[in-house]
């Protein structure tokens, strides 16, 4: 679902220790969904 994936990629980017991402893990730019929560939607 493409709402779901919109959710989660903007907590990755807001709380990315809360879902095992360092904080330098997302830099300035486009990004795609990390596999690991690309695989919590499906």
């Amino acid at each position: 679902n493409s709402f779901t994936n919109q959710v989660l990629g903007q907590i990755a980017l807001w709380k990315p220790a809360e879902l095992g991402f360092g904080e330098d893990d997302f830099p300035l730019g486009v990004h795609m969904l990390p596999k690991k929560l690309d695989e919590e939607v499906a």
